[in-house]
C-alpha cells in the first residue's frame, strides 16, 4: 500500500510539474512578438489539451478516492 501511495504521489508531483512547464510555455509564446500567430495558437492548443490530461488524471484520481 506505501508503495502505491508514494507511486500516486510521484505521478501527482510529475503531473504539477508538467502543467507548470506548458503553462509557462504557453506565456512565453504568447508574449513573444516575433513567434507568428499561427504558432501561438499551436503552442496554446497544446498547452490546454496537456492541461486537460492532467485535469482529468486528477479527477478520475479523486473520484476513486472518495469512493
Amino acid at each position: 500500500m506505501k508503495e502505491r501511495s508514494e507511486q500516486i504521489i510521484g505521478q501527482s508531483e510529475r503531473d504539477n510539474a508538467l502543467r507548470d512547464f506548458v503553462s509557462y510555455q504557453a506565456q512565453e509564446a504568447i508574449l513573444n512578438p516575433a513567434l507568428p500567430e499561427s504558432k501561438k495558437d499551436e503552442v496554446l492548443e497544446d498547452a490546454i489539451r496537456t492541461i486537460q490530461r492532467v485535469g482529468e488524471r486528477k479527477a478520475a484520481y479523486l473520484a476513486k478516492q472518495s469512493k
